[in-house]
């Protein structure tokens, strides 16, 4: 067997069967040859280093982006740019009780104002006609007679003029409603500002 083949097959010696006959050629014929044993034993060593690099490297290492440092150093140093969801506030039980309970006393008085608001209730039931009476500036009949003169009026018919009812009309502002979302919009703020400023 020539070295040149047997160089040729070095590179797929460890991957062929031991009862190949290539295998044993090789075998057989580095057992012979000076210089084709010593290409053997430096293919047994790239081996066994190859092999033992990969069995050192079974860790596999997490690769962090370069992003993810960058930003965890900025927000290490300037807190107040990180993202509000990512820092938010763990608001104690007693805060938490108490905002509860200011939203639900806003909440109940928007529901209550605006009940109150469609219902009309405490407004004036009694009904406001289209016409209403001249006022008069005195109550003496004799005296405001003695000094005008009576005129004929002049209508064009003699029936009663047709007065028109109109509902009640409510001219009070709904305090109850305005102060309820006031109050409602207030605490969501407030809560919102809590959460960021106590991080």
């Amino acid at each position: 067997m020539k070295c040149q083949h047997v160089q040729e097959w070095l590179g797929a010696y460890w991957d062929l069967p031991e009862d190949d006959d290539r295998r044993q050629a090789v075998d057989q014929h580095i057992e012979q040859c000076e210089s084709c044993r010593e290409e053997f034993d430096i293919w047994m060593e790239s081996l066994e280093l190859i092999r033992g690099t990969a069995q050192g490297n079974e860790e596999r290492v997490e690769y962090v982006p370069v992003s993810n440092q960058v930003m965890s150093r900025i927000y290490a140093d300037e807190s107040w740019r990180m993202p509000v969801p990512s820092k938010l506030y763990a608001f104690s039980y007693k805060m938490r009780r108490n905002l509860a309970a200011v939203v639900a006393l806003c909440m109940t008085l928007f529901i209550f104002g605006f009940v109150f608001a469609i219902a009309g209730v405490g407004a004036d039931k009694t009904p406001k006609y289209g016409l209403k009476p001249v006022a008069s500036v005195s109550t003496d009949l004799n005296s405001i007679s003695n000094k005008t003169k009576s005129l004929p009026v002049a209508t064009a018919s003699l029936k009663d003029p047709y007065m028109v009812t109109m509902g009640p009309i409510r001219s009070v502002p709904d305090y109850m409603i305005v102060i309820s979302l006031l109050g409602f919009t207030g605490t969501i703020l407030i809560m919102n500002w809590l959460s960021r400023t106590k991080a």
